[in-house]
Formats: structure tokens, sequence, C-alpha cells
């Protein structure tokens, strides 16, 4: 088993929020991200456990909104299951133009009928 860890305290605030998600989707998943208005920094973790063809994530990052589109599950590895088990925080899931809250220890697949879009109100971070 292999173990990656990303940080993205290791760059100026202004690169932060960048590299986060550059790193995100590059190791995890396609997803397109909202810039938060009004903040300097974007602290945020992301621990990478591999083993043979198999990986599990651990994601810590403030609040912020992502979306899921077609074209980001349309340029996915076909094969790829993507299941979020938040484990604080909540978050709304759009999908087809409905919204649906979550709560911590949900999972929520994407397909290319189904896109979704993630908005996280409150910091994720894990326990």
């Amino acid at each position: 088993m292999t173990l990656t860890i990303f940080d993205s305290s290791t760059v100026e605030p202004a690169r932060q929020f960048d590299l986060f998600y550059e790193t995100l989707n590059r190791q995890v998943i396609r997803i397109t991200p909202q810039r938060p208005e009004g903040r300097g920094g974007f602290p945020a973790k992301i621990l990478t456990y591999r083993r043979q063809d198999r990986s599990c994530h651990i994601i810590e990052a403030p609040s912020h909104t992502a979306n899921r589109t077609v074209r980001d599950i349309g340029s996915s590895d076909p094969e790829q299951i993507h299941l979020n088990y938040m484990v604080a925080g909540d978050r709304r899931l759009r999908v087809r133009d409905r919204d649906t809250a979550s709560a911590p220890v949900t999972c929520s697949p994407s397909t290319p009928e189904n896109p979704s879009i993630c908005s996280r109100p409150a910091a994720i971070t894990a326990a």
C-alpha cells in the first residue's frame, strides 16, 4: 500500500485553491470548482491510499462549491466508482435540477445521465 499526501499550505495562499483542484482532478475525480469569494487562502489536504488498482481518498477542505458536469463525468475512467462518504459538515446535491440536502455519512454516485453539483456550506474535515 502506498500513501500520498497533498497539503495546500505548502504553497502561497493565492495558489492554494488552484493547486487543490489541479491535484483533486488528477488524483481523485474530475470536477469543476467555483472559487470561494473573499477568501485569501484555501487550506486543504488530500490523503490518498493506493493498493493495486484501488484507492481511497480522505479530503479535508473549507466550504466551497463544485460542479460535476456531464463533461467531467465523460472524461473520467468509465470503470471508476466514486462514493462520497462524508464525516462532517453538510452538502447540497443537485441532480437533473433537483436539490437534495445531504448529511454526513452519505454516498452519492454520479453518472453521465445524472451529473451532480455539490455544495459544501460547512467545512468538511476528517474525524
